[in-house]
């Protein structure tokens, strides 16, 4: 998932070349809001997902989150759309961020 100011939306042949989608963030224009702030939430799983954010230990450990989560444990980093663009999607992103 790539999320973002409607400004800043990465080309749509650069998201399916990282197999990533488009999340627009609230904008500057939102007074309501925080510029850039997006809100996720879980839905609850399947009781057999053993990945879900649900089975997470509450000793508040990003590592325990990541050892129950997995693939699924949500990994974020500020990032260039032209870096993200210039290809290696994510990857490219994290390298970028140090």
């Amino acid at each position: 998932m790539v999320s973002g100011l409607p400004q800043d939306k990465p080309s749509d042949a650069a998201l399916a070349a990282a197999s990533a989608v488009w999340v627009a963030a609230l904008g500057e224009t939102d007074a309501a809001s925080t510029p850039g702030l997006s809100l996720f939430r879980t839905m609850l799983p399947s009781p057999g997902f053993a990945r879900a954010v649900q089975n997470v230990p509450t000793d508040s450990s990003p590592a325990s989150a990541e050892a129950v989560m997995q693939q699924n444990y949500p990994k974020g980093v500020y990032c260039q759309a032209s870096v993200f663009a210039a290809g290696g999607g994510f990857d490219a992103c994290v390298a970028a961020a140090g």
